[in-house]
This record gives structure tokens, C-alpha cells and sequence, in this order.
């Protein structure tokens, strides 16, 4: 037996669908919690996309799980000069 490990980025829509099936079945409110971003910030321009690639992210999610009713908030904490620099 020869185990084979699937890329990240193949494993996002089963992950959420998974997700979705759970969390549409409650009528809770979940808290997605991102912190600890300031660690080792340097605010160079890479870590500002990235900042701006979790921002999107997190808007995604929200989105995608609030068009089925599922109550996921994701939360970024940021200290505010993080945000200096960032424009989409």
C-alpha cells in the first residue's frame, strides 16, 4: 500500500462541501479566528499581497457559507499599521 497525498489546492471544494453539509444542519454561529499575523511582520510588498489574499479569503468564505444560510464569520486581527500600504 503506497500512500498518495492529494495537493492543497485539490483538497479546498471537498473540505468545504464537507463542511457545508455539517454546518448547514446547525443554526449556531461560528467564529473563524486568524491572529498572530504580526509575528515576524516585516511589511515588505509579498506580505502585503498575502495580507490582501487572506483578506479576499476571508470575504470569500463568509460569502460562500452565507448563500446557504450557514452563520461562519471569518475574523482577521490586525495591528493597524499592518493595514498601511495595502489597497486593492
Amino acid at each position: 500500500f503506497k500512500e498518495v497525498r492529494a495537493p492543497f489546492y485539490r483538497t479546498i471544494g471537498p473540505l468545504k462541501d464537507v463542511l457545508q453539509t455539517i454546518l448547514s444542519k446547525s443554526k449556531n454561529k461560528y467564529f473563524v479566528i486568524i491572529d498572530d499575523l504580526d509575528l515576524g511582520f516585516k511589511n515588505t510588498h509579498f506580505q502585503q499581497q498575502a495580507l490582501l489574499g487572506l483578506l479576499r479569503s476571508a470575504s470569500s468564505v463568509y460569502s460562500e457559507f452565507a448563500k446557504s444560510g450557514i452563520r461562519v464569520f471569518p475574523v482577521v486581527l490586525l495591528r493597524p499599521d499592518m493595514m498601511t500600504g495595502l489597497s486593492d
